[in-house]
């Protein structure tokens, strides 16, 4: 008994220590008092992928301690929109963020979080962009990809390194949308099966179905226009 419960404990802070950076308190709690299956189980989410243009190039011409401050600065700011909208952060890949809501904790609607999380994140860069223009003479620009299908979700890697993800075809896709926003011209796109599940008002512009490499299958596609901003 004592081992069990000893082991509970464990669990717990090692579920408080992974995810109490990347989710909401609110997230957070439910997650600690409903349990996770660490072993990896197959859910339904909504996978966000964001990535800023030409940021390599960008950081040729800026000291390294420079290039760590203005993507300190862009992270918070895109963490805290994806987590105020109950999403879960998975990680960063240099400048790029993978995210998806719906999983561990499920939400009324993934698909709506995620596009809402999508306009949030473009419009908080809108606004950060003035900060980067007066301390630092630059002008970030991003594409994010959006998807909704099954992934697996769980502890994954090897025995010495294991890392808390989502694998699967859904993951795939939304990263291939975003790298189709420079070309596309549209800052932002999103699969049917994520426009199925948007239940509030958005603009989307219906695009040709896009074939994707590595896949039979073309995807239907919609590039997401953004609201108007006030000044």
């Amino acid at each position: 008994l004592v081992g069990r419960v000893v082991q509970s404990v464990k669990d717990q802070d090692f579920i408080s220590r992974l995810l109490g950076t990347y989710v909401s308190e609110e997230v957070k709690e439910r997650l600690l008092g409903g349990g996770l299956n660490l072993e990896g189980e197959e859910k339904d989410v909504a996978v966000l992928f964001s990535d800023l243009r030409d940021f390599t190039s960008l950081s040729e011409e800026l000291a390294p301690r420079t290039v760590v401050q203005i993507l300190n600065l862009y992270f918070a700011r895109m963490v805290a929109v994806i987590s105020e909208e109950g999403g879960v952060v998975d990680k960063f890949i240099g400048d790029a963020i993978m995210a998806y809501c719906g999983a561990p904790v499920e939400l009324a609607n993934a698909r709506e979080s995620a596009a809402r999380a999508a306009h949030r994140m473009r419009a908080e860069l809108t606004d950060l962009n003035k900060t980067f223009a007066s301390e630092f003479g630059i002008q970030l620009q991003s594409g994010i990809g959006l998807h909704y299908g099954p992934v697996v979700i769980g502890n994954i890697g090897s025995p010495t390194r294991k890392d808390f993800t989502i694998i699967g075809d859904t993951v795939n896709i939304a990263a291939r949308l975003e790298g189709l926003t420079r070309s596309m011209q549209s800052p932002i796109i999103l699969s049917e099966e994520v426009r199925k599940g948007l239940t509030s008002e958005h603009r989307l512009i219906p695009l040709e179905e896009l074939s994707l490499k590595g896949r039979k299958e073309p995807v239907v596609c919609f590039g997401a226009v953004e609201p108007a901003l006030s000044d």
